[in-house]
């Protein structure tokens, strides 16, 4: 009778905590768990306006042609502070406007004329 009680509290332990086991995995006890999916592009402001200027030179505002000069009088392009780029192949430009920490680049082709794809940061 006891070899009977002892193997009868064998296997309740045995259930018992593989029933504990069980419920133990389910909780998720990581301090900051991945999330499932696709990751998020994460780059610093710095990559990212290097990634649009990557294949310009800096140029002072001397070397601006005049109808970009014009453009650039309009109240959409004030700022503290300005650098100008130009492609290697010379047909498009590029100004970075910095106002407080809000940086700002505005494209152009050689005439002048805006190219749709300003980059806030």
């Amino acid at each position: 009778m006891k070899k009977i009680n002892i193997f009868i509290l064998s296997a309740a332990c045995i259930v018992g905590s593989a029933a504990y086991a069980q419920e133990s995995s389910d909780l998720d006890t990581a301090q900051n768990p991945v999330r499932q999916g696709d990751p998020a592009v994460r780059q610093s402001p710095e990559e990212i306006r290097d990634n649009g200027l990557r294949d310009m030179v800096k140029i002072s505002a001397r070397e601006i042609p005049a109808n970009l000069q014009n453009a650039l009088k309009g109240d959409d392009y004030k700022g503290e502070s300005k650098t100008f780029y130009k492609s290697k192949d010379g047909e498009s430009y590029a100004v970075e406007i910095k106002d407080g920490n809000i940086t700002q680049i505005y494209r152009f082709d050689k005439e002048g004329k805006p190219v749709n794809d300003k980059k806030n940061r």
